[in-house]
C-alpha cells in the first residue's frame, strides 16, 4: 500500500521507529510505504546542486562523483539506517546521504518559545511551549511529511514514546523533536565567521568532512540530544577531565541534557551555522552557532529566531554589535541573499511585535489597576494559550508560501501540541491573521 496524496493542509501521519531493531531495520516499513513517493529524491539532488550554486555543466559529472564519494554518514547506526532505505525504496544511497547533510544547509524558518497558561489554571501551570514553522523551496518534500516516533521495545515500557520528531521520510537526523523535558529545533544561518581566509576555509572544509562522512552533521548532534544518546555529552567530560577541568556534564539517558550542558556541548563543537533553538518548557534557548562559537540568548516569556542575527544593543556587548551589523551588511551584498535577510526580518518582526503588543497591552491595565508598571515584571505574569500559540504561528508571514509545516511542541509533556503540514504552496485561504 501506498501513501496518499494530500490536497489539503493535513496533520503528518505518525510512524513508530523501534530503536531496539537493528539499525538496517528501522526505517524499513516507512520507506516501503513511501517507496513511491521517495523516487523524487532522484531529481531532488540535481536541484539541491542548483541552490548551492553549482554551475548546470557540472552537475552530470557531480553526480558521478558523488556516487563514488558519498557513501556513509559519520554515525555508524545512521549510516546502516540509511542503507536499510536505500535497499527497500531503491534510492541511491549517494542521495540519502546528500539529503541527510545538506537539508540543514537550505530552510527558511522562524522558531521560539512563549509562555503558555489556559483559562482558569493556576499560575503554577504555565509553561514554555515550543513553536516552529520549516520554510523551503523543494516543494516535491512536502507529501513526504511525517512524525516518527521513537520506541525501544526491549525495555521496561516498550509501548512509550522515548521522543518524536517532525521529519521527511528519509532524513535520519532532527530537525525539529520533543521529548519529556527537552524540544529542539534547527533553523538555517546564512552567516558566519568569514574575517579570514583561515575562517573561510575551516568553514568550508567542515562541510567538505560532512560530506564526505568524517565529520557529524549538526542534525545528528541534535538526535543524540532527543534520543538519549550522549556519547557527545560523555566525550566533553572526559576532554575537560584531561584538562584538569571538572566536568559539569553528566550522561544520563534516563533524563534529558538541561539547556546549560547542550549549550556547554555546543560550544565545544565545529559544526555548520546555525540556529538553534532549545526548550525544557521552564525556558527558552536559542544559540547563534557558528563553527568554534555557540552565543546563547534565553528567555522565560518569549523568544524568537528566524534566519538572521538579533542585535542586541546592551553596552557590555557593544564590540559584538557593531560585528554583527558588518557581518549582516557584507551579507546583503551577496547575489539574492538581501531579499532573504529581508523576508526574515519581517518574519522576526511579525511574530514578535505580537508578544510586544499584548505586553503593552497588560501593562497599561496595570497602571490603571494600580499595579506594578515595570515592563520586566509585566512580561513575566503575561500569557497565552494554545490556541493563540497555535494562531500565532499558522499567520502570514510567520506561515507563508514557502512553509512545508508550523508545529507547536510541548516540552513539559514531551508532546506535540498541534502540526500543520501544508502540501501545495500556502494561500490567503490557509491564512488565519486573529489579533490576540
Amino acid at each position: 500500500m501506498s501513501h496518499r496524496q494530500y490536497t489539503e493542509p493535513y496533520t503528518p501521519p505518525r510512524w513508530t521507529i523501534d530503536l531496539s531493531l537493528p539499525p538496517r531495520d528501522r526505517y524499513q516499513q516507512l520507506a516501503r510505504h513511501y517507496k513511491n513517493a521517495i523516487q523524487g529524491l532522484t531529481g531532488l539532488f540535481d536541484s539541491l546542486l542548483r541552490d548551492v550554486a553549482v554551475p548546470e555543466n557540472w552537475i552530470p559529472t557531480m553526480n558521478r562523483l558523488s556516487r563514488f564519494l558519498l557513501r556513509r554518514v559519520n554515525d555508524r547506526s545512521q549510516t546502516e539506517e540509511l542503507q536499510g532505505i536505500a535497499e527497500e525504496s531503491g534510492i541511491p544511497m549517494y542521495l540519502l546521504v546528500a539529503f541527510n547533510v545538506i537539508l540543514d544547509l537550505l530552510m527558511g524558518c522562524t522558531s521560539g518559545g512563549v509562555r503558555s497558561l489556559e483559562k482558569g489554571h493556576p499560575l503554577s501551570e504555565s509553561k514554555m511551549l515550543h513553536f516552529r514553522t520549516l520554510d523551503w523551496s523543494m516543494d516535491p518534500l512536502r507529501q513526504i511529511l511525517v512524525q516518527l516516533d521513537f520506541v525501544r521495545s526491549n525495555s521496561n515500557n516498550p509501548n512509550s514514546v522515548l521522543a518524536t520528531s517532525i521529519t521527511y521520510v528519509g532524513f535520519t537526523g532532527v530537525l525539529t523533536g520533543v521529548r519529556e523535558g527537552l524540544s529542539m529545533s534547527l533553523n538555517f544561518r546564512g552567516l558566519h565567521d568569514n574575517s579570514s581566509r583561515t575562517a573561510q576555509f575551516r568553514f568550508y572544509f567542515h562541510h567538505l568532512l560532512v560530506l564526505l562522512g568524517r565529520r557529524p552533521s549538526i542534525a545528528t548532534y541534535l538526535r543524540k540530544f532527543l534520543t538519549g544518546d550522549h556519547e557527545n555529552l560523555e566525550a566533553l567530560s572526559r576532554r575537560r577531565w584531561k584538562l584538569g577541568q571538572k566536568p559539569r556534564l553528566k550522561s544520563n539517558v534516563h533524563r534529558p541534557p538541561q539547556l546549560a550542558e547542550i549549550h556547554e556541548a555546543m560550544s565545544a563543537y565545529h559544526t555548520t551555522a546555525a540556529y538553534l533553538i532549545f526548550s525544557d518548557g521552564d525556558s527558552t534557548m536559542s544559540i547563534d552557532k557558528d563553527f568554534r562559537t555557540a552565543k546563547m540568548r534565553r528567555s522565560r516569556n518569549f523568544i524568537a529566531t528566524t534566519n538572521h542575527d538579533v542585535v542586541e544593543h546592551q553596552e557590555d556587548q557593544k564590540e559584538n554589535v557593531v560585528a554583527a551589523r558588518a557581518v549582516q551588511s557584507a551579507a546583503r551584498n551577496a547575489a539574492g541573499f538581501a531579499e532573504f535577510l529581508d523576508e526574515s526580518e519581517d518574519r522576526l518582526q511579525c511574530i514578535s511585535s505580537r508578544w510586544k503588543r499584548l505586553v503593552a497591552r497588560k501593562q497599561k491595565e496595570r497602571i490603571r489597576s494600580g499595579g506594578s508598571v515595570s515592563m520586566e515584571d509585566v512580561a513575566a505574569r503575561t500569557f497565552i494559550n494554545q490556541k493563540q500559540v497555535i494562531d500565532w504561528v499558522s499567520t502570514y508571514p510567520t506561515s507563508n508560501e514557502c512553509t512545508h509545516f508550523a508545529v507547536v511542541l510541548d516540552p513539559k509533556a514531551g508532546t506535540v501540541v498541534w502540526c500543520r503540514a501544508y502540501p501545495e504552496p500556502m494561500t490567503s485561504e490557509h491564512e488565519r491573521p486573529q489579533e490576540t
